[in-house]
């Protein structure tokens, strides 16, 4: 896709073609016309700008950096800038944020909308369809940008064929515009050059004040090639601070060429940089029917696009579902007993599985599922409550075993449960009345099995079996 800005002027029309491939940017063509060829507008979207004239232009410093806030108050304080009603204006806004300080600027470009209805139907008189509608001081600012990128301050004087216009821009935005009434025709006339003379007299005193002592650079563009003296007409009234910046060098075109391209330059930029600076002021109603019909054809592919990408999407999700039933149906073949046969649809596995789940169900039922002696927990805990321990009887070790349990092969086999302790206690005759107290009446020991209690100095072993009961737990 190119971008072509374009000039009008009242004979002729001026274009410049750009294009942009991995961040490098290229001037395919430069073209001064009184007819364009359609075939060159091919593959490309046309911006035009507003003339200097036409726009207002101010600077306002925001208290906020927040977006939200900003455009909440921006409303009231452009309303108070314009010396025109709102209602009446179309805005074009750039934005410039400081984070870290919490505030910014805004750069307000304003256009009465009957100046913005008149140059959308003059370019659509000449079959011009506009994608973007910038402006020349924006444009201008642009092409600065792309040329003269190493100054951070200059003064660039645009001589136009009617009214010209001098902008001040530091660190790549405009600080002030200011537009006067003389152009290449008046300069070119003797007759009009006593009131050039004493316009550039106050341009340059008007400057002088504006622009801080640190700007000494000056840039120059327009048609004025033509005119062999304006240069020296020129020098005789810049202040000693500023000097001529000559342009650098390009491998396709002089600098006559760039200097009479610069706006149509620029408004080409305008419409290639996707840096959040650009502004069109065609937005609302004053969208082009061109623009219109391209919003949506852009819908109408987006649409397509999304359908295509769904139905790209359930194709995959299908296949990949068919993929993984099939997987699911070889993995389970795999432990299937092999005299059943193969299974081969969903509804023949679902139909198995349920086969299963009863037969484990009835398998279940041989099993006693609640445990007829005190398991761990309840165990420990009447172990801990039981008045027979006291400070002089520490345990040292507690192991608890089930010796005996229902397995497959035989699921009405009884539960027998063994424990184990361990204990340390210094004094014989308090161990033997711990021995005494712990076993009569413990609801724990089964008083029918062996108990065994042995003795090996200050350390005791005591193992009984757990006493079997009728309830759910203990």
């Amino acid at each position: 896709m190119y971008k072509i800005g374009l000039q009008l002027n009242e004979s002729f029309i001026k274009l410049a073609k750009l294009s942009q491939k991995n961040k490098t940017i290229t001037i395919e063509s430069l073209l001064n016309e009184t007819i364009v060829k359609p075939l060159y507008f091919q593959d490309s979207s046309l911006i035009s700008g507003l003339d200097a004239i036409e726009v207002l232009f101010r600077e306002i410093e925001l208290p906020t950096h927040e977006k939200r806030k900003i455009f909440k108050l921006l409303p009231f304080q452009i309303e108070s800038e314009l010396p025109y009603s709102l209602e009446e204006a179309v805005i074009g806004l750039q934005l410039s944020l400081d984070a870290k300080e919490k505030k910014g600027k805004a750069s307000i470009f304003s256009v009465r909308a009957p100046a913005l209805e008149a140059h959308i139907e003059r370019h659509a008189k000449r079959n011009l369809e506009l994608d973007q509608v910038s402006c020349v001081p924006a444009a201008l600012c642009r092409f600065f940008n792309f040329f003269f990128s190493n100054l951070s301050q200059a003064i660039l004087l645009h001589i136009g064929e009617q009214t010209s216009v001098a902008l001040y821009l530091e660190n790549g935005q405009i600080v002030f515009s200011h537009t006067f009434p003389i152009g290449v025709e008046k300069l070119s006339s003797k007759e009009a050059i006593p009131q050039a003379q004493k316009e550039f007299d106050r341009i340059f005193a008007f400057l002088e004040k504006k622009i801080p002592e640190s700007c000494s650079a000056l840039i120059i563009t327009g048609d004025f090639s033509y005119l062999p003296t304006f240069s020296d007409f020129l020098s005789s009234y810049l202040p000693p601070s500023l000097q001529i910046q000559p342009f650098p060098h390009h491998p396709s075109y002089d600098t006559p060429t760039l200097q009479s391209f610069a706006i149509p330059i620029g408004l080409a930029l305008e419409g290639l940089l996707q840096d959040g600076k650009s502004f069109s002021f065609c937005q609302g109603s004053f969208a082009t029917h061109f623009m219109k019909e391209k919003k949506k054809k852009k819908v109408f592919s987006f649409a397509l696009a999304a359908l295509a990408l769904a139905c790209t999407v359930s194709i995959m999700g299908n296949i990949y579902l068919e993929q993984k039933k099939h997987q699911l149906l070889k993995g389970f073949s795999s432990i299937f007993p092999k005299e059943k046969g193969s299974i081969h649809t969903i509804q023949e596995l679902e139909q198995e599985l349920s086969f299963l789940e009863a037969e484990e169900q009835k398998e279940q039922k041989k099993y006693s599922l609640n445990l007829p002696v005190a398991n761990v927990s309840k165990t420990l805990a009447l172990l801990s409550t039981h008045p027979a321990f006291s400070r002089s009887v520490e345990i040292t070790k507690v192991t608890y075993q089930l010796i005996k349990y229902p397995k497959e092969g035989t699921p009405k086999a009884p539960y027998l449960g063994i424990v184990e302790l361990e204990l340390r206690i210094e004094n014989p005759k308090t161990a033997a009345l711990f021995y005494e107290k712990f076993c009569q009446n413990n609801l724990l020991i089964n008083t029918k099995k062996e108990i065994s209690w042995q003795e090996k100095g200050s350390t005791y072993s005591l193992s009984f079996f757990l006493k079997p009961h009728k309830e759910k737990s203990l």
